[in-house]
């Protein structure tokens, strides 16, 4: 998935979809060349990780560190990863630790996924909102841990398409957060590539992603989504663990999925009372399917699998 994010500043000469080849991108390349690990370095580092972050990386052995960040210990200049350990207690040791907890992160998502909060969203979400009269406000939608954007665009979508399918005037803003800064540079570039966009319903695709050929038939064609909701949204750095220093923002919607999983459990909580602090009274929550918090939130009352509204 990342393959699309490095030719996204070339999408130029955009055009309406009106039809969808074969997916055409494959995996990046592995990187190599890393220098061996100790198994005492891999748990200092997942410990630095899980401490700067909250990503807990549980048993990840020495060939995932050498994977994730051989690239790194080179454009530092560090022939050892004993040599990156003091790195990161050394001078500067905030910025670097921000750079390992990025490398290590799992960027995985792709649009429509757990379709049934989409749907959820529009057959009782939306209609309730209606139903109380048209708003002073408009309709906020957060995604959390929004990786590549797909999520927050697949949101705007289906409030758009609701709107539309009534005349409704659609009046929704999103934002997206990620503590990744260089994921979040190609969220908001909202460039997409072949095989990345294949949860997206063909009427949607028809209506919300321009799409650019390849200059060759060997290059595949890249695709965007349109402006009418890329002006809707905007994208912010954020730790789940420190969102009392993001940027000011409250939702009537929050997307937080597939991202507590990597959180031990004091770190689950903490992250969860953060982003329900921004949720506004009577929104909606929006869990992974795996990531049941049971009663663990009193302000929260459980409606659906993994859907909760903020009492």
């Amino acid at each position: 998935m990342r393959r699309g994010g490095e030719r996204a500043a070339a999408a130029t000469g955009e055009e309406s979809v009106s039809q969808r080849g074969p997916a055409a991108l494959g995996a990046g390349a592995l990187t190599g060349g890393a220098p061996e690990i100790s198994a005492s370095e891999a748990s200092t580092l997942a410990e630095i990780a899980q401490r700067a972050g909250g990503v807990s990386l549980g048993d990840a052995r020495g060939e995932f560190f050498r994977l994730r960040l051989g690239p790194r210990l080179r454009e530092t200049g560090c022939e050892r990863f004993a040599d990156y350990i003091a790195k990161l207690s050394g001078p500067g040791a905030e910025a670097e630790r921000r750079h390992l907890v990025e490398a290590v992160a799992t960027h995985t998502t792709s649009f429509f996924r757990e379709r049934r909060h989409y749907e959820h969203m529009q057959s009782v979400v939306l209609p309730e909102r209606h139903a109380a009269g048209v708003s002073s406000r408009p309709l906020e939608i957060w995604s959390a841990a929004s990786s590549t954007g797909a999520e927050l665009w697949s949101a705007l979508m289906a409030v758009q398409s609701w709107a539309s399918e009534r005349g409704l005037r659609s009046d929704c803003r999103g934002v997206g957060t990620d503590i990744s800064a260089r994921i979040l540079r190609r969220a908001e570039n909202a460039v997409f590539a072949e095989d990345e966009i294949v949860g997206i319903p063909d009427e949607m695709a028809r209506r919300y992603l321009l799409r650019r050929r390849g200059a060759s038939p060997k290059e595949p064609s890249l695709y965007r989504i349109v402006p009418e909701l890329r002006e809707r949204a905007r994208f912010l750095q954020a730790n789940l663990l420190s969102l009392q220093t993001a940027p000011s923002f409250m939702a009537d919607i929050c997307f937080l999925r597939n991202v507590l999983i990597y959180f031990e459990p004091a770190d689950r909580l903490k992250a969860v009372a953060g982003v329900v602090s921004r949720l506004r009274t009577g929104g909606v929550l929006y869990t992974g399917h795996t990531e049941s918090l049971g009663n663990d939130v009193p302000s929260l009352r459980q409606e659906g699998a993994a859907i909760y509204r903020r009492i």
